[in-house]
């Protein structure tokens, strides 16, 4: 009887425990078939590591899909180094892809040097959506950046 009841208990914690880890793997299996499926070249192991290192491994899968989309060369290693930072990884993707809706090149380390200066970035997001037509060059501050006309 306490043979039987023993095994039982085994039983329980064995399931128990493989629920608890179905259930953490099962948000890294996620992202990472979201990534996979969106041609974001993220592995596995670098969303376990993501989350070793406290990184939110979902502002990075999904600001990586929205740069790949956009067709922005950007690394993973620069987003996590930004959100270690404590910036705003999704308002830079959402400035480089506007930047280069408008015909503006506009690099990873410029996009990142102006939200360290404190610049709305997604003011000039918006700036640049708006002049599109016009000159999105003359929107976006600093050198490199001057207008062309």
């Amino acid at each position: 009887m306490l043979a039987q009841n023993l095994w039982w208990i085994m039983v329980a914690v064995m399931g128990l425990t493989a629920l608890v880890l179905f259930l953490t793997l099962a948000r890294f299996i996620r992202l990472y078939l979201m990534a996979f499926f969106a041609r974001a070249e993220i592995g596995f192991g670098q969303l376990i590591g993501m989350a070793l290192r406290k990184v939110d491994p979902d502002v990075i899968v999904v600001s990586k899909i929205r740069a790949v989309q956009a067709g922005l060369e950007v690394a993973t290693a620069d987003m996590e180094r930004h959100y270690l930072a404590g910036r705003n990884v999704p308002n830079v993707v959402t400035l480089m892809a506007a930047a280069k809706e408008a015909g503006a090149a506009l690099a990873w380390e410029q996009a990142v040097a102006l939200d360290l200066a404190g610049e709305d970035l997604p003011a000039l997001a918006q700036q640049l959506r708006d002049k599109r037509a016009v000159n999105a060059r003359a929107v976006l501050p600093g050198p490199g950046h001057e207008d062309i006309t």
